[in-house]
């Protein structure tokens, strides 16, 4: 399993998995949508490549999902396949996937913010993910 969800107060958390970083944070952005919407009725339609530089690992977690967050409410896209390269603090994600429609896709618990509350990334025989989402 790449994720699961969690019991966390109002808010929700989920942990993702990884044999590398890479697979951990493509796992991360499934989370990510599959706690807002029904994530395997979205289709490839659209494809998108981000880019996004940070400080370090934490950081570029917290920013690669903020940045998915600000194309979901700007543009009202929605991803479920993502193919993500990480150098240093650097990362390029390749995704696909569609514009949003309630009907299709359903609405679970939309994202208002991504937070760094107990926001982790551990290394133990691949990767572990940990996110909180303010709902």
């Amino acid at each position: 399993m790449g994720y699961e969800f969690v019991d966390h107060t109002a808010d929700v958390q989920f942990v993702a998995y990884g044999k590398t970083l890479e697979e951990a944070f493509e796992n991360a952005a499934m989370a990510f949508f599959d706690a807002q919407l029904e994530i395997s009725k979205v289709e490839c339609k659209i494809k998108r490549t981000i880019k996004v530089h940070s400080e370090d690992r934490i950081s570029l977690l917290y920013d690669f999902l903020s940045e998915l967050l600000y194309i979901q409410d700007t543009e009202g896209l929605v991803f479920s396949e993502f193919n993500v390269s990480i150098s240093g603090n650097h990362l390029v994600c390749e995704m696909c996937g569609e514009h949003y429609d309630i009907n299709k896709h359903g609405q679970k618990s939309p994202v208002k913010a991504i937070t760094y509350h107990n926001m982790k990334i551990e290394e133990d025989n691949g990767y572990k993910i940990t996110v909180v989402l303010d709902v």
